[in-house]
């Protein structure tokens, strides 16, 4: 990051009061208007060191060996700081951190065993939580061909909708209960509702019972864990927090590599009912470690918890701040094109006539995909810009669905050799989403504005998995086709959503950092 610095001209020290001198000379100096220095953050910090040095040196030359006390230090940052301007936003720098929320802390622990330790326990908490986003295709393709084989693919399509409805709505009130308490209660209530609904749903036969078991309950569990574990990798670090969010949430993707492969072998051998009770004990050990490593570094103090605090959290007033606005519009287009890829990508296998085995594998391998995706997003993320990297990754995951799946879907080889793409490119959109949203919140509201935003979120999915549904209607070549193109333009729309809210926060600087 590059600054615009206007320097006060040199204070003259006076050695019975160097400190106090100092200050009210650089406050009551007027700035140079030029020249202006451009710098980097590491060399602005450096001057500044360099010049408490020196002070420290001229001091002694007077005869007063007393070093600048720290309040004198931190006035002195301040009131410099104060006059740094960041290159491509329109208004000062003060102006900017109010309007946009821009950190630049630098007491995040940026790592040791404690963060460490969080990071795994989140890690172990997405295996279930996300593991079981990415593989809500396995079950939607099973009780299509067996329990609700009676049933259209869009009606079947409301179960899983809903699903990804409750799951992000509940996010909104798990948010500000984890920035108000903390992660343990939230976790541990998540956890057995998570656990609950899965051991419900194995023993559903009718479309209402899978319909509250898993669309419901089981929804509403993965929601109320899915904003703890995310936001407080927010907690530990800030330079690398792309890096750390991208390996928290590579337990999603472990989960959606091994889960499809064991319900595949389980749905054949011991049948639905003790595969979903096996998932749901698996489930259960992950969580209870993601209890106990999770923790929060700090809370929120405000008002006791009422229902009219969690009521107070629909604050609508937040969308005047573009940046947030369009990052929640990008988010939700994304959240729709790979939410209903996933979840129809199986049963669109099945319908080119592959078995029910080759088409779970599709699966694991989009899953596998979302490995290296997240990790090395991620780590680029960081170096190159995160606002940058979700809308690279938006047009890939776009232009990978025209140029692979339509033309070459029915080839099972290329079909493979996509599923791995496309999950190199989506996984990295599911780690970027609350990353990007970080970038334009204060760490203390993180979970809130993350919650807000799967808030809305939901509505999207809500709508969008039935909309891919009726397209698909019959299940026909063409109508699936149709499908493909449907998620293609979604991702362009994200692309072009995220791109507005970079254009608000950087103006159109290309290759600026963001």
């Amino acid at each position: 990051m590059k600054f615009h610095i206007s320097l006060p001209p040199r204070p003259q020290l006076i050695s019975q009061d160097s400190s106090a001198t100092l200050i009210e000379n650089s406050r009551n100096a007027s700035p140079l208007v030029s020249p202006e220095l451009e710098i980097t953050e590491e060399e602005f910090q450096e001057q500044l060191e360099a010049f408490e040095s020196k002070l420290t040196l001229k001091q002694t030359q007077n005869g007063n060996t007393d070093p600048i006390n720290e309040t004198t230090y931190e006035n002195l940052h301040h009131d410099v700081e104060s006059q740094t301007t960041f290159i491509g936003e329109p208004h000062t720098s003060t102006e900017n951190k109010k309007k946009f929320h821009i950190e630049e802390d630098i007491d995040f622990p940026e790592g040791g065993l404690t963060a460490y330790l969080v990071v795994f326990g989140s890690f172990m908490g997405f295996i279930p939580g996300f593991g079981i986003l990415n593989v809500l295709g396995v079950f939607e393709s099973y009780i299509s061909k067996n329990q609700l084989a009676h049933y259209s693919s869009s009606s079947i399509g409301w179960i899983f909708s809903i699903y990804g409805f409750v799951t992000y709505t509940s996010c909104i009130f798990s948010g500000l209960y984890f920035d108000r308490n903390g992660s343990r209660v939230i976790l541990s209530v998540g956890s057995a509702l998570l656990f609950s609904g899965l051991m419900i749903t194995a023993s559903c036969t009718n479309y209402y019972q899978f319909l509250l078991a898993l669309g419901v309950m089981t929804a509403f569990g993965n929601g109320l864990l899915m904003s703890p574990l995310v936001s407080v990798i927010s907690h530990y670090f800030n330079k690398r927090r792309g890096l750390f969010a991208s390996i928290a949430t590579l337990g999603g993707a472990l989960g959606g590599v091994v889960l499809p492969i064991m319900l595949r072998s389980l749905f054949a051998r011991v049948g639905f009912e003790w595969a979903m009770r096996i998932l749901s004990f698996i489930s259960l050990f992950c969580l209870i470690i993601a209890v106990v490593l999770v923790k929060e570094r700090f809370t929120t103090k405000g008002e006791e918890n009422s229902i009219m605090v969690y009521l107070k959290v629909f604050d609508f007033q937040t969308l005047r701040e573009l940046p947030f606005l369009f990052n929640i519009l990008g988010a939700i287009f994304a959240e729709i094109a790979t939410y209903s890829a996933t979840t129809y990508l199986t049963s669109y296998a099945i319908s080119k006539g592959f078995s029910s085995s080759e088409s779970i594998l599709l699966v694991t391998l989009v899953n596998i995909g979302c490995i290296p995706g997240k990790i090395v997003t991620g780590y680029l993320a960081d170096q190159l810009g995160r606002f940058n990297m979700i809308i690279i990754a938006t047009l890939t995951t776009g232009v990978v669905n025209m140029a692979l799946w339509l033309p070459f879907g029915s080839n099972l080889t290329v079909l493979y050799v996509f599923a791995v793409i496309y999950g190199f490119t989506s996984g990295s959109i599911y780690s970027m989403i609350p990353v990007c949203c970080g970038q334009t919140c204060k760490t203390q509201d993180f979970g809130k504005r993350y919650s807000t935003m799967y808030f809305f979120i939901a509505f999207g999915v809500l709508g969008g998995v039935p909309c891919g549904g009726a397209i698909i209607s019959n299940g026909s070549a063409k109508s699936y086709d149709w499908f493909i193109v449907f998620t293609f333009i979604v991702s362009l729309l994200s692309a072009l959503f995220y791109g507005i809210a970079r254009y608000c926060c950087v103006g159109w600087r290309i290759m600026q950092k963001f």
